[in-house]
């Protein structure tokens, strides 16, 4: 990126500065020509002389006052001047330190190569930490197989509990229907002996009071 080139800036800096110098120069001589025509006027005693020495002093008036104006101007534009000039040196300074080149990063080391010796040693670790794997898989997988044949010989035991109490509960249950059917039965018994007996006595009184 290239750097603004502020040459022609300056030159124009230079340019007005002169310029300044020059209207102070004119001011100068302004004021030392109207101190010399006013003590003219003074001296003279001829009208027409006043009157021409009067226009003079009017012309310089006007023109002193356009110089000053003028002067005036310029300091402004001065000013503006110094103030861009300023604003422009500060993005010139933000330019250059984006510029700077940053500070490279240092290269990574470079591994050094692994002795064969050290290779082979990697290679039967890594074979013996695959075969503990596989061992250790058929270990988890032998311990879930005892695990389930375990687990269903308990199932199965349950399973024989559970035919021993249906089969215990349906003895007593034929038991209990047995009983109460025993029951019913003495009963049913017991009453027909008892109206059996009721009738005889009944029926033998009747034959007695026939007899007699």
């Amino acid at each position: 990126m290239q750097q603004p080139n502020l040459g022609g800036l300056g030159g124009a800096m230079v340019r007005r500065i002169n310029h300044l110098h020059v209207i102070v120069e004119l001011q100068v001589q302004l004021r030392d020509t109207q101190s010399n025509l006013a003590d003219q006027v003074d001296k003279s005693t001829t009208a027409v002389a006043t009157e021409e020495i009067k226009e003079q002093i009017v012309q310089l008036t006007a023109q002193g006052s356009a110089v000053v104006a003028l002067t005036s101007t310029l300091e402004a534009q001065h000013t503006a001047a110094q103030s861009t000039t300023s604003a422009l040196e500060k993005k010139v300074e933000q330019l250059e330190s984006l510029l700077r080149p940053s500070v490279a990063p240092a290269p990574p080391p470079v591994p050094e190569p692994t002795p064969v010796v050290e290779e082979k040693e990697v290679v039967e670790e890594d074979l013996a930490e695959e075969a503990r794997g596989e061992l250790s898989k058929e270990s988890l997988s032998e311990r879930i197989a005892e695990w389930m044949k375990n687990v269903k010989v308990k199932w199965n035991n349950v399973q024989e509990e559970w035919d021993l109490e249906r089969e215990r509960l349906g003895r007593a249950g034929e038991e209990w229907e047995r009983r109460v059917a025993s029951l019913g039965q003495g009963q049913q018994a017991r009453r027909g002996e008892w109206v059996l007996e009721h009738w005889e006595l009944g029926t033998g009184g009747e034959w007695g009071r026939r007899e007699a």
